[in-house]
């Protein structure tokens, strides 16, 4: 495997050591402008993790995952462990889309299951100079088990990506962190749609019964 960094990206929440509200006289859209924003980088090891081409994307995983065939999604991965609920998945999408009647399609549909039932969520919009992304957790609950489905949603260079990870609750701290990893190892058409060099300028936290 070729030798790569590997990109450990802490999504933001507002606190005071990072985020400030905006001054009184400026508009109260909802969004929060972001202070003090960073990547850590280090590199990936080969032993634990495999990088797969896919049409024109390059995506690294865990080596104990296990790739599915399928063509419904741009890539799909089982997750090494006993509970075939749990995933990985890359969407892609060459026509417009748009987020964030997208997002609230996916989670009505999460509503309508009437097997694995959708108990909360928290969505994030991330803007920065040159693109803005959309960071969701929806959890989940299906036979007595619950779910976190972690998703990052953006468009890049004329596609848009869908990336979605579904894992038990109880390991959610685990695959949030393996999530992110996977997400800033991404390259598309060899070139990192996240990185280290990244501005974030604001975020906005999102409530689908006022969008």
């Amino acid at each position: 495997m070729r030798n790569r960094r590997l990109y450990f990206f802490i999504i933001l929440t507002c606190t005071l050591n990072c985020c400030k509200q905006k001054d009184a006289d400026e508009k109260d859209d909802g969004y929060v402008k972001v202070d003090d924003y960073s990547v850590t980088t280090k590199k990936l090891d080969s032993k634990d993790w495999t990088c797969r081409e896919l049409r024109t994307e390059t995506v690294c995983i865990p080596k104990n995952w296990k790739q599915v065939e399928t063509d419904k999604a741009l890539f799909y991965a089982s997750l090494g462990n006993d509970n075939e609920s749990t995933y990985f998945g890359i969407t892609a999408y060459s026509e417009d889309v748009e987020p964030l009647n997208y997002l609230k399609g996916m989670y009505k549909a999460f509503l309508d299951d009437t097997v694995e039932r959708a108990t909360g969520y928290k969505l994030t919009e991330l803007v920065f100079p040159k693109k803005t992304a959309y960071y969701g957790e929806f959890y989940l609950k299906k036979h007595d088990v619950e779910y976190c489905f972690f998703l990052m949603f953006w468009k890049f260079e004329g596609i848009t990506y869908d990336f979605g990870l579904k894992a038990e609750l109880k390991e959610k701290d685990k695959y949030y962190q393996l999530f992110q990893t996977i997400l800033y190892n991404f390259q598309s058409r060899g070139k990192h749609p996240f990185s280290e060099k990244d501005e974030m300028e604001k975020i906005r936290h999102l409530n689908f019964e006022n969008l």
